[in-house]
């Protein structure tokens, strides 16, 4: 892949796992205190709100906003969407409605973890919705030889925390260089990995501020 357009990490929160090697040692939220209620049949993830503070061009431009998740259970290993909005102005609040977007559910019993990747940033790509991504990384051959990786580290059903998360990070490397021309494109890239026993995966609404931009989400179990 093209260094000039490699996108890095602005902000880990990865509370219940030792850090990854050669991963920058960057600010950790700790765990919420609260734990899953007994019976969670349903754990979801919805993008609350996004602020741009600094959208990297002239004037109003073009805003995506591409979030990658695996959580160890879906048949698919890892589900990517993509968001986008036009004439975004430094300081706008992205128009997100409540209960904000849902990017992820899952039905039955908690996952053992969730590998969350959310990459902000401004560009002029071509691909503008999810089909059209997901068709993109279909076709790059390093998104099919990683997703085959990833594939072989979730089949035990016990993973390494760690080693996925090394993967899913080259993913995300993958979706970077696929719909920004040169690293000056990225606004904010944010790194979640919550542990099921550890982290009661991250229950509960978290704000921080990464990279160019202010981020809220909500994890909710029921």
């Amino acid at each position: 892949m093209d260094a000039t357009n490699e996108i890095q990490e602005d902000l880990v929160i990865r509370p219940g796992i030792p850090h990854v090697p050669g991963e920058p040692r960057l600010p950790s939220k700790p765990p919420p205190e609260t734990a899953l209620p007994p019976g969670t049949r349903a754990v979801s993830l919805n993008l609350a709100g996004v602020r741009v503070l600094n959208a990297h061009d002239v004037g109003a431009g073009e805003v995506q906003v591409v979030s990658m998740l695996v959580d160890g259970l879906s048949k698919d290993p890892v589900s990517v969407r993509l968001e986008a909005w036009e004439q975004v102005e430094d300081g706008a609040d992205l128009p997100i409605l409540e209960p904000g977007i849902s990017l992820y559910r899952h039905e039955g019993a908690p996952p053992p973890f969730l590998d969350w990747r959310l990459l902000i940033i401004e560009s002029d790509s071509g691909v503008r919705d999810t089909g059209k991504l997901v068709a993109a990384l279909g076709d790059h051959a390093d998104w099919r030889a990683l997703s085959t990786a990833l594939r072989e580290l979730l089949a035990p059903g016990n993973p390494v925390l760690a080693a996925v998360v090394i993967v899913t990070a080259e993913l995300m490397k993958v979706v970077g260089s696929v719909l920004m021309a040169n690293r000056d494109d990225q606004i904010a890239y944010l790194a979640v990995t919550y542990d099921r026993d550890l982290d009661s995966l991250g229950l509960g609404r978290h704000v921080v501020r990464v990279g160019d931009a202010v981020v809220a989400w909500t994890i909710r179990a029921a």
